[in-house]
């Protein structure tokens, strides 16, 4: 009986064995130029060794923030991403903070989303994450274990593209935005649509724990290390703006304060500063 379970327990370690060597070769395949374009992660291979400003956050931070040659310059780098709250603006910052100058100053972006709409635990938004953030900056035992075994969740288009020679696009195109293209009508729609994705999801919840808790870790680390965390809400439409009542945007402000205030940091709150929000 003792032989035949070292038997089974030999034959299990090996199979993980397997399934652990087979990961890290499909790693590699999700991690080439193609395929970090693909999942708008390439940037995160071209992080400078000195940064002087760091952005983090959603989309806001990813298109407010802008900087010459695909977010890459000598001083500043863009770690925003669509989706990207705070949980995971902490574990970028994990992997990435070597990378800080002293007195480097962090901008960390805070939407309406950003304290409700934790997707730290949904394998579909995590795959990005998990294919290029090393284990240990990964938020959650569910996301570390996701990526030691990723072959998992195996697909043969990146099998394809690598042996079609497929290549990133590292055209640099200006910056334009999305308000641009559309009519009034079209934007009031819009941000009507947009309001009632956010009602639907999020309620009456109140903060989330685990992204409060990774809020404050950030902001934490960031003084510990002698950098200078500024917290700020960067400017949205009108169109979107007017489905929300004052009461929830005086909460939402309040509530941002309250953490600027209990680390003694700046937040800047420009959402409906009009000089900005009509430039």
């Amino acid at each position: 009986m003792k032989r035949f379970l070292l038997r089974v327990l030999l034959l299990g370690v090996l199979c993980l064995g397997i399934l652990f060597g087979l990961s890290r070769g499909y790693l590699a395949l999700l991690n080439t130029d193609y395929e970090r374009s693909e999942s708008t992660t390439l940037k995160f291979k071209h992080v400078p060794e000195h940064i002087q400003i760091a952005a983090f956050g959603s989309s806001h931070t990813e298109n407010a923030f802008q900087s010459v040659s695909y977010h890459r310059n000598e001083s500043f780098f863009n770690f925003g991403m669509q989706r990207q709250n705070p949980t995971m603006d902490y574990a970028i910052y994990k992997a990435y903070h070597g990378s800080l100058d002293k007195n480097a100053i962090v901008i960390i972006t805070l939407s309406y989303f950003s304290f409700f709409d934790d997707t730290s635990h949904s394998l579909s938004v995590m795959k990005r994450y998990v294919n290029f953030l090393p284990v240990q900056a990964l938020p959650n035992p569910k996301m570390q274990l996701f990526r030691v075994f990723r072959v998992l969740d195996f697909s043969f288009e990146p099998v394809f593209s690598f042996l079609e020679g497929r290549t990133a696009d590292y055209t640099v195109s200006e910056t334009t935005t999305l308000a641009s293209s559309m009519t009034e009508e079209e934007l009031v729609a819009l941000g009507e649509k947009r309001a009632q994705i956010f009602f639907n999801q999020i309620g009456d919840a109140k903060i989330d724990p685990e992204i409060d808790a990774a809020l404050r870790r950030l902001l934490s680390d960031c003084i510990e290390n002698g950098y200078r965390p500024v917290l700020v809400t960067t400017p949205y439409l009108d169109e979107f703006t007017r489905n929300f009542s004052e009461s929830f945007l005086d909460l939402f402000q309040a509530e941002c304060q309250a953490y600027a205030d209990d680390f003694g940091i700046t937040y800047l709150f420009i959402s409906h500063d009009l000089s900005v929000v009509e430039h």
